[in-house]
C-alpha cells in the first residue's frame, strides 16, 4: 500500500480510537459495571485455593451477553496475581467439538503438546496428568461445556475425580445439567450455580458509558449513541457483547469514511453489518441439532415463503436427524432446541387465526433481517463436514 494510504489512514485512527481494544471480546476491564456481586462470588470460591484447599466446582449460566466470560476471566486474573508463590494452575479453554480435542485445548495451556492422532483418549489424559503438578491446586474452566455433552461425558468424569482439581462449566444453556447422562458424573461434579441476569438498557448504557471513556477520545461520541445501542441491544436480549460490537463497528466506519463524529445514523449503517456478523458466528457456534432445527424453517421460509407448523417442523428434522445424524428426535428436544433459536433472537412463535369461526394455529418463523439465503448459505458451509445431506436437499422433506 503506498505509504500516503497508510498516513492517512493513521491520522483517522488516531482522532477517533484511545484503545480500540476496549471494545474487543478478550479485553479484561478494570470495572465490570453491575457484575460487581457475581465477580465477588465466583472470586470468594475460588479464593479456597490460596489457602491449599480446593475450591467447589462451579456453573456459571446465563443468556449470551451477560458477562460471564468477561468475570471469570477477571476473576482468575485477580486469582493468579494474588498466587505469589504459584501454589495454583488455571486453565481457560473454549471447548472443541469434542472431548478429545478440548483435552488438547487444556494441554496447549500448560504447554504441553499432546498428538491429534494415534491416541485414545485415556492415553491422552495420561500426559495431560503426568504434565502437572499434582501438588498445586488446579482451577480448569470449559467455556461452553454443553457443546461436548452430547458426546459423552467422560472427560467431566476424570476431571472431577482428581482430589485438587476445580472444574467451572460456563454455558447459556439453563439445563445443561440435564445433558450429563452419567449419574456418576452429576455426583461428582455437583456444582455451585450462579446465573448472571440479561442486562436492561439503563446497565448496558452504564457498560457503554464505561468502555467508551476507555476506547474513545472525548467528544467522537454523539449525543443519544449510547442510548440508541443500549435499546437496541436490551431488546434484543440484553446483549452486551453485542453492543460493544455494534459500537466498535460504528467507530471503524467513522475512521473509514474520515467523519469526525460517530452518530446515530453511523449506527444505523452499522447495525446491518453486525447483524450479518452477528449471524454468522452465532450459528457457526450452534449445535448440529440446532442448525437441522434452523435449516429447516429457512428452507421453509425460502420455498413456502411463510412459516411452518411445528407439526411439520418436527416431522422432517426427525427424518434428517434419523436418517443422517443417527440421533433420535422426540417432540421434547424439540422443543428445547426451539426455545434456544428463540433465545438467540433467530426464530419466532407466532399464533395465527384460520379465519372466523375456524380457530388458529401455531406457526415457526425466521426472526431475523438479514434473510434465508445468507443463513442457508452459513449453514451449508458449516454442515458440509457433519451431514451427509446437503442443506437444500431438506426441502424434499417438506
Amino acid at each position: 500500500m503506498n505509504n500516503s494510504y497508510l498516513d492517512e489512514y493513521m491520522g483517522k485512527i488516531s482522532g477517533v480510537y484511545k484503545e480500540r481494544d476496549a471494545l474487543s471480546a478478550n479485553f479484561i476491564p478494570s470495572e465490570l459495571p453491575h457484575r460487581t456481586e457475581e465477580l465477588k462470588t465466583v472470586i470468594q470460591w475460588l479464593s479456597f485455593a490460596l489457602t491449599g484447599s480446593t475450591p467447589p466446582n462451579i456453573l456459571i449460566l446465563g443468556a449470551p451477553g451477560t458477562g460471564k466470560t468477561v468475570s471469570i476471566k477477571k476473576a482468575l486474573r485477580e486469582i493468579n496475581s494474588y498466587d505469589a508463590s504459584r501454589n495454583i494452575t488455571t486453565i481457560y479453554v473454549v471447548v472443541g467439538k469434542t472431548q478429545q480435542q478440548t483435552l488438547i485445548f487444556m494441554s496447549q495451556e500448560v504447554g504441553l503438546a499432546l498428538p491429534y492422532r494415534g491416541y485414545g483418549f485415556d492415553e491422552l489424559w495420561k500426559m495431560f496428568i503426568t504434565a502437572l503438578d499434582r501438588d498445586k491446586k488446579v482451577i480448569i474452566v470449559l467455556d461452553e461445556i454443553d457443546k461436548i455433552l452430547p458426546h459423552g461425558s467422560g472427560l467431566l468424569y476424570y476431571l472431577t475425580r482428581e482430589m485438587n482439581f476445580c472444574t467451572i462449566g460456563v454455558s447459556n444453556k439453563i439445563n445443561v445439567l440435564e445433558m450429563i447422562d452419567d449419574k456418576r458424573v452429576l455426583s461428582s461434579f455437583n456444582p455451585r450455580k450462579l446465573v448472571f441476569k440479561r442486562y436492561d438498557a439503563l446497565q448496558l448504557r452504564d457498560i457503554l458509558e464505561y468502555r467508551t471513556s476507555k476506547a474513545f477520545y472525548d467528544g467522537v461520541i454523539a449525543d443519544g449513541v449510547l442510548e440508541y445501542i443500549s435499546a437496541i441491544a436490551a431488546r434484543d436480549g440484553g446483549d452486551a457483547r453485542y453492543a460493544l460490537d455494534l459500537l466498535m463497528f460504528s467507530g471503524d466506519l467513522v475512521v473509514r469514511d474520515g467523519c469526525s463524529k460517530v452518530t446515530v445514523d453511523i449506527v444505523k449503517r452499522a447495525r446491518e453489518e453486525v447483524e450479518i456478523e452477528y449471524v454468522k458466528r452465532s450459528i457457526c457456534d450452534m449445535t448440529v441439532p440446532q442448525k437441522i432445527l434452523l435449516g429447516t424453517i429457512a428452507v421453509y421460509d425460502k420455498h413456502k415463503k411463510g412459516g411452518i407448523s411445528p407439526g411439520d417442523l418436527y416431522k422432517v428434522c426427525k427424518r434428517v436427524m434419523d436418517d443422517y445424524y443417527s440421533k433420535s428426535l422426540t417432540s421434547r428436544r424439540l422443543s428445547e432446541y426451539l426455545k434456544e433459536l428463540e433465545l438467540l433472537g433467530f426464530v419466532k412463535t407466532i399464533k395465527r387465526g384460520k379465519g372466523r369461526g375456524k380457530g388458529f394455529s401455531w406457526l415457526v418463523e425466521l426472526n431475523v433481517d438479514v434473510g434465508s439465503d445468507l443463513i442457508l448459505e452459513v449453514l451449508g458451509e458449516t454442515l458440509d463436514d457433519e451431514l451427509p445431506v446437503k442443506i437444500d436437499k431438506f426441502v424434499n422433506f417438506l
